[in-house]
């Protein structure tokens, strides 16, 4: 639309110039023709030529020409369009009026120059002829200036809108492509974010299927091992002081207490387990089990805590918090062979919706944070995703279940929280666990009993 505004615009230019070019030649022809009719009046009277219908034939040109300019049309080519112009009109009837006059006057010396009267050179008829052609021209070349202005106020007015019409062009062709440059932006973020939600859902489902066979498998197993237990507690009430056979008992119990603590795992992985959420500050549940982190780092890792003061209440399981940190301590010493320093921290969260949030981030709300850090060897970025994959480990041995951090994910799922990781290789790692706050009173934070923990973790 702008282009064909432009070439329209450039085309009525076009045609204006032409036709202020047109007047200029016919102001120019006015007062050729008007000073040849005097110069063949003027031979005519002195007797040097006798060709006197050119006088007549100048007046008729010039008469044409004004009326042209007047009503349109007339000869040559491009033909005249009507004066619009009211002062250049009125300029146009008083020099028609005036040619008509002069002829007027050049029929009067004719016709006396018949009659044997004196209207030669230098005769009182001879100088009103001469007073009034010289007004003709002279208002001629007024004309013909004035239609010369029109002309360049034409042609400047025609350059300006031009300008503004390819500036404009410019304008749209810059606003449409950043437009489109825009729209292929959020395109392709919008894509991105469908990728990265099908992922997620994908590994959702994946876990969610995982999670149930192990469910299953985890309450068949239990019941078994509850019979193994039973009949071992049977063997060992029986059995006399001293007898071989009770310390046989003693060992396959606590290998079925190791058995049971693995089930629990898998129970809480699959959101089956039976748990009792509670109003809980995390700082109370992170300072009672200082013993129990030190003991799992040993003397190689440094343990540093920073609570903060004033922590909002979160609503979980007390036995699903330590398990949490029990299974990122174990991460964390395992990515440590060398020592370092782990860092548990807690603080206030408040999330602002915020849009476009990244798809991966928590949702808008009040969290408590609970952040995990470590110096160690950090997670390769190609087995990132990976990571919380039921079963998937790293390490080699049969203590390597793959279940450390499967559990912590089930537990801040099915507690409504979110899970972050940011780590680099060689530069350690950092879990940021998001739990939702609650406003419910406190309840002391009751730790389960040391048997029932777990003792490994990936």
């Amino acid at each position: 639309m702008s282009l064909i505004l432009w070439l329209g615009t450039d085309v009525l230019r076009t045609r204006l110039t032409t036709q202020d070019t047109a007047l200029l030649r016919a102001a120019a022809g006015i007062q050729l023709n008007v000073a040849m009719a005097h110069l063949w009046l003027e031979e005519y009277v002195t007797g040097d030529s006798s060709n006197l219908a050119e006088v007549w034939n100048d007046f008729d040109r010039a008469d044409g020409l004004i009326r042209a300019m007047l009503e349109g049309d007339g000869p040559g080519s491009p033909r005249l369009q009507p004066l619009d112009n009211p002062e250049l009109r009125r300029q146009a009837e008083r020099l028609r009026r005036r040619t008509a006059e002069l002829r007027r006057r050049a029929r009067q010396r004719q016709e006396g120059l018949a009659r044997g009267e004196d209207v030669g050179i230098g005769s009182g008829a001879d100088q009103d002829f001469d007073r009034l052609f010289f007004q003709i021209s002279g208002e001629a070349r007024v004309l013909e200036q004035a239609i010369e202005v029109q002309r360049q106020r034409d042609e400047a007015r025609g350059r300006m809108v031009l300008g503004g019409l390819l500036a404009a062009w410019i304008a749209l062709i810059v606003a449409a492509t950043a437009g489109m440059w825009s729209r292929e932006r959020r395109r392709r973020a919008a894509e991105e974010a469908l990728r990265r939600s099908e992922a997620q859902l994908l590994q959702a489902q994946k876990m969610d299927a995982v999670g149930r066979l192990a469910g299953g498998l985890a309450h068949d197993i239990n019941n078994y091992v509850n019979a193994i237990t039973s009949q071992c507690e049977l063997v060992r009430m029986k059995a006399l002081p001293g007898d071989r056979a009770a310390e046989k008992m003693d060992l396959v119990i606590a290998t079925a207490g190791k058995i049971t603590a693995l089930i629990r795992r898998l129970l809480a992985f699959s959101r089956q387990q039976s748990v009792a959420p509670q109003a809980v500050i995390l700082n109370e549940v992170v300072e009672e089990m200082s013993g129990i982190m030190k003991q799992l780092l040993g003397e190689d890792l440094q343990l540093e805590t920073v609570l903060a003061p004033g922590l909002w209440r979160t609503r979980i399981d007390p036995t699903q918090a330590e398990q949490i940190v029990v299974n990122l301590l174990v991460n964390a010493r395992e990515a440590s062979p060398r020592g370092g320093k782990v860092t548990i921290e807690t603080a206030n969260v408040p999330v602002p919706p915020a849009p476009p949030r990244d798809p991966a981030a928590a949702p808008a709300g009040d969290y408590v944070l609970l952040t995990l850090s470590d110096s160690g060897s950090g997670i390769a970025p190609e087995i990132r995703d990976r990571i919380f994959e039921p079963f998937f480990t790293t390490k080699e041995g049969a203590e390597s279940r793959g279940l450390g951090l499967a559990t912590v994910y089930g537990i801040v799922q099915q507690n409504g929280g979110h899970l972050e990781v940011h780590s680099e290789v060689g530069r350690g790692t950092a879990f940021r666990i998001y739990l939702p706050r609650t406003l419910e009173a406190p309840t002391p934070a009751t730790p389960v009993p040391a048997g029932a923990r777990p003792v490994d973790g990936e």
